[in-house]
């Protein structure tokens, strides 16, 4: 095959593809920068993070391109290659059943891996008082079910429909998050998410959302902060209000034909 472009999507191929492969195949190279490429404080050693972000930034200066999905991802790259900010597309989505979710209750999305933070999650719920359940799977998944039983730990469910049908309210307690899919799939199915307003979480709320929807970094842990936003969300005015809003903003930012028409104009670009 002779392929127009070379395309990595994860840190481990960027590097690899340029210490092995680089130099010897003439196409040009695009890296689609989807969250974090290297490790967080707390997830690795000083020095694993410090090696990993020199490979991961010296191999991503050799690409022709770097598309990112948020303006915060995108300030990671390097210099060097061109960076353009496209969001992933949003597929259409079956419609959620919203009589059979437990009034008043959480749910948590996502890997069950420390950048989610997991148990953040489970000590907002408990404290709260609030029914929970989480769907996922992950290295710290039998920690969870140990440490917080009264949580409904469901594991992973490529459903949909299912999973957004039996809670309220998504609460996203991630430390680090490069675009959340889980939001945008949560407001097209009609579910307000509460989140913490890091990478790129804000421009996935809309403007008119974000100080019920988002939670300040410096205040994550505060369980108070998460409180005050889920009470006001009881509220069904509010509720409708703020998931009107959000599928309203998700159909703009995401809409699948502009960012695939996107996309498609920046690989011509660099052919």
């Amino acid at each position: 095959s002779n392929p127009s472009w070379v395309i990595s999507s994860i840190p481990q191929s960027d590097i690899l593809y340029a210490f092995a492969a680089r130099r010897s195949v003439a196409k040009p190279w695009t890296i689609f920068l989807h969250g974090q490429p290297y490790p967080l404080r707390g997830q690795a050693s000083w020095a694993k993070r410090t090696i990993w972000k020199w490979l991961w930034r010296w191999s991503a200066k050799r690409a022709d391109l770097v598309i990112a999905v948020s303006e915060a991802i995108a300030e990671l790259a390097p210099p060097g290659p061109r960076v353009i900010v496209i969001p992933p597309p949003m597929p259409d989505l079956p419609k959620r059943d919203h009589a059979s979710a437990r009034p008043r209750s959480v749910g948590f999305v996502g890997r069950m891996s420390y950048e989610k933070d997991p148990a953040l999650f489970a000590e907002i719920a408990e404290k709260a008082a609030r029914p929970a359940i989480a769907y996922g799977a992950g290295e710290l998944l039998p920690r969870m079910r140990s440490q917080y039983r009264s949580i409904d730990w469901r594991g992973e469910s490529h459903d949909l429909a299912e999973v957004f049908s039996q809670f309220s309210t998504l609460l996203v307690t991630s430390r680090s998050e490069g675009l959340s899919l889980v939001m945008l799939e949560a407001a097209t199915m009609g579910v307000p998410s509460l989140a913490v307003g890091i990478g790129g979480i804000p421009s996935v709320v809309h403007p008119q959302n974000r100080e019920l929807m988002l939670v300040p970094p410096a205040q994550r842990a505060n369980v108070g902060e998460w409180a005050w936003r889920l009470n006001a969300l009881d509220d069904e005015a509010t509720r409708k209000r703020v998931t009107g809003l959000q599928l309203e903003w998700v159909r703009h930012v995401v809409d699948a034909r502009t960012v695939s028409d996107r996309i498609a104009a920046a690989l011509r670009e660099i052919s």
